[in-house]
């Protein structure tokens, strides 16, 4: 429910929706962004061997796979590992923060 309505809000603060892309900001999303560049674009686009949407993260070092579909084809797209660019969870040492909070409004690009 949290997360529908954070998903709400970003959207009517200005994120710029182009086809499908969305330009998003760490300034945009606060204590919640999950990564260590502060901003880029979400993109997300329907793989046709699977009909599973591939959520994607631009950023000018590259291309990365958000979600499971396109973790599936990254290193065929020559995409690159999350991993690189998210950032730790400093409460649980070892783990990741939630990066749910990009994938929902990447998914929705999808169903454009």
């Amino acid at each position: 429910m949290r997360l529908c309505i954070l998903t709400a809000a970003l959207l009517a603060v200005g994120f710029a929706a182009h086809g499908a892309e969305l330009k998003v900001s760490k300034d945009s999303f606060g204590a919640s962004w999950p990564l260590l560049v502060d901003s880029g674009t979400l993109s997300c686009t329907v793989d046709p061997g699977t009909s599973s949407p591939m959520v994607t993260f631009i950023h000018p070092t590259g291309t990365y796979a958000l979600n499971g579909g396109a973790n599936t084809r990254a290193k065929q797209k020559g995409w690159f590992p999350l991993n690189s660019i998210w950032r730790p969870n400093p409460d649980i040492p070892g783990t990741r923060v939630d990066i749910h909070a990009l994938i929902a409004p990447g998914l929705k690009l999808c169903q454009r």
